[in-house]
């Protein structure tokens, strides 16, 4: 008799920890994921949430069949999908794509550090039109080589630096000017951008002479004219195109 009201104890303490434990790992994600700013650790505990809450949601309703079934399609079916080795893709219509996505952040404020629609930086939001392109053609199409594409851009951030450098060779350098007001647009096309050349700052080409940026003076993505933008007049610059859009 005592044994059975220990064993029926152990198992209530054992479903409130576990029901604990994923109501703050899905608090700690929440949190996690309503932050603009964007860095390694945040990453890695965005990663461990996520794991965690399957393990934890796995313990808990592991009893229950069709809950069962369901939590193990959730985490095999996404790795088998990662897993297949994809196929070729139309780099032109992907570029086209990473435009479309470039042009959904204009007006989203400006956060040192962001690269999320809540708030960017001007190298995440290069970055983040790709990453977005990556994964949404890559689901849409149930292309696995675009996904993995896109979490290997999320995974590894880089400044306006890094990506006028080559970041990880995945952008070539095509050109360098003296001033921005002579780039010769028919050498370039939507989707390449451009670096200061002291590195501090990038924006993208979208198309007819209109760049997009996030800007820390006005404090928000913006769209503008060059030639004709006042605060990019007389700027070195070099201009940079993805490898994946080659």
């Amino acid at each position: 008799m005592r044994m059975s009201v220990v064993k029926e104890y152990y198992h209530k303490a054992r479903a409130v920890a576990l029901i604990s434990i994923w109501v703050l790992l899905w608090l700690a994600l929440f949190l996690n994921i309503s932050s603009p700013i964007v860095n390694t650790v945040k990453k890695a505990t965005l990663v461990i949430c996520v794991i965690g809450i399957w393990v934890v949601g796995a313990a808990i309703f592991w009893n229950k069949k069709a809950a069962r079934l369901v939590i193990l399609a959730i985490g095999i079916i996404p790795m088998l999908f990662l897993s297949m080795p994809g196929y070729q893709y139309d780099k032109t219509f992907l570029r086209q794509e990473y435009v479309n996505e470039l042009s959904k952040y204009e007006n989203v404020n400006y956060v040192w550090g962001g690269e999320k629609r809540s708030g960017i930086d001007c190298s995440g939001l290069i970055r983040a039109g790709l990453i977005n392109a990556n994964i949404r053609q890559g689901i849409i199409r149930l292309n696995p080589r675009l996904v993995r594409t896109g979490i290997y851009l999320w995974w590894n951030d880089s400044s306006a630096y890094e990506l006028g450098s080559g970041y990880k060779n995945r952008t070539k350098r095509i050109a360098a000017i003296k001033d921005i007001d002579d780039v010769d647009y028919s050498t370039i096309r939507p989707g390449d951008f451009v670096v200061k050349a002291d590195g501090t700052h990038t924006m993208a080409y979208l198309s007819d002479n209109i760049w997009i940026e996030a800007d820390p003076e006005m404090m928000k993505v913006i769209k503008e004219k060059i030639p004709g933008s006042k605060s990019w007049k007389g700027t070195p610059v070099y201009v940079m195109r993805w490898h994946q859009l080659e």
